[in-house]
């Protein structure tokens, strides 16, 4: 395995294990949700556990991550057909190329043997009923397979579409490729639509949490526009790889936008993202004792059972843990808290963090009965504590 800079992003892991761009998302899925990474702000992810060990982990559970389709379509790990797959296909079109060679062989004998105008009929008319059989077989026009090669050409172009329409888990429904392309068309623009629809919402984000959020999900509707980019459906100056590029490129001014109007609005706190761990530790336990807590006490750096700060408030005892990180927290945290809570035998574990929460985080600390406070709640306590 190799990771360069403590990075690593989809692309890399389908390379590094070779395997199809849907199964290495779901093996970087998997390594975010148990906090093995973490997404930074370029949209790659950041890595929380060593190289070592989450090469070791995803071997262990690699067939795990397979996509189920993946055995539907006979997919090998790469996503490309398996040699099983092309046989079976071969084997589909054996009998339509057998039909194509004896008619063309009987037109030739009938020719050979009475070689008239009435032979040469007789030879077209068997190819033209070949035609008609072959496109309705394909559910394509048959003027279409009269213009070979290019039908092959669009044969294949909307097989492509509807397999991509598939697994998507999109009803796409076609007649031929006019129609597939007229639908799909139809599709993309409303996609388009979705994707201004998140553009907007990152431009009014009220919030960090949905402004990288609304990023993301952005990038991830351009992204899957863009794999139709080779069927020219598209003006070159409106394609979505060049979408892409242009929201990638702006994004540290989009980031500093976005921070000078939550600043201006009085809705953030910027200075404590810039802090070390453990100044930031003593920050927040300066921003409990003017929020009414007492007792507040940071604990020492190393063997502190994952709590950084005990504190009371109203007879309840809390143990809290600290994360001035650069993107969401994940259950691992959660887990830390819940545990330190238990061997300081403080009544209440809470995770306190200049970010937002994972929905698995969210997930475990109502199980566990953690106390989540992001970012926003700390914004709340700061400007209480500055009123």
């Amino acid at each position: 395995m190799s990771i360069h800079s403590g990075t690593l992003s989809i692309n890399e892991i389908g390379k590094i294990y070779n395997v199809g761009f849907a199964y290495a998302k779901n093996i970087v899925d998997k390594l975010e949700e148990i906090g093995y990474i973490k997404k930074s702000t370029n949209f790659e992810y950041s890595m929380i556990q060593t190289e070592q060990a989450i090469d070791a982990y995803i071997k262990e559970h690699l067939e795990e991550f397979r996509p189920d389709y993946y055995n539907t379509l006979e997919l090998k790990n790469n996503g490309k057909p398996t040699l099983k797959a092309k046989a079976k296909k071969a084997w589909k079109s054996a009998p339509m190329f057998i039909c194509r060679i004896f008619l063309s062989l009987f037109s030739v004998f009938v020719f050979i043997i009475s070689p008239s105008f009435a032979s040469l009929i007789f030879g077209a008319m068997c190819n033209i009923g070949y035609g008609i059989y072959i496109s309705k077989r394909k559910n394509m026009k048959f003027t279409e397979f009269m213009l070979r090669p290019w039908f092959n050409v669009r044969v294949r172009t909307v097989s492509e579409i509807r397999g991509i329409m598939r697994k998507s888990n999109i009803k796409f429904k076609s007649s031929g490729y006019y129609e597939t392309l007229r639908r799909l068309k139809i599709h993309l623009s409303a996609k388009k639509k979705l994707a201004e629809h998140y553009a907007d919402m990152a431009n009014n984000a009220e919030s960090e949490n949905e402004f990288y959020q609304s990023i993301n999900s952005c990038l991830e509707v351009l992204e899957w526009m863009s794999q139709f980019e080779k069927y020219e459906v598209y003006n070159i100056l409106e394609e979505p790889s060049e979408d892409i590029r242009k929201i990638k490129e702006g994004m540290p001014i989009s980031i500093e936008r976005f921070k000078d109007r939550m600043k201006s609005s009085g809705k953030i706190a910027l200075e404590y993202d810039d802090m070390e761990g453990h100044d930031f530790e003593y920050y927040c336990a300066d921003i409990l004792r003017k929020n009414g807590f007492a007792n507040v006490e940071v604990t020492q750096g190393s063997g502190d059972h994952g709590i950084d700060i005990l504190a009371e408030k109203d007879g309840i005892t809390y143990a809290i843990q600290c994360k001035r990180y650069s993107s969401d927290i994940g259950n691992a945290a959660v887990q830390q808290a819940h545990t330190g809570k238990s061997i300081y035998k403080k009544d209440i574990a809470v995770v306190l963090t200049n970010r937002y929460f994972t929905a698995q985080a969210k997930e475990e600390a109502q199980a566990l009965g953690v106390k989540l406070w992001d970012r926003d709640k700390l914004n709340s306590m700061i400007e209480k504590a500055n009123s």
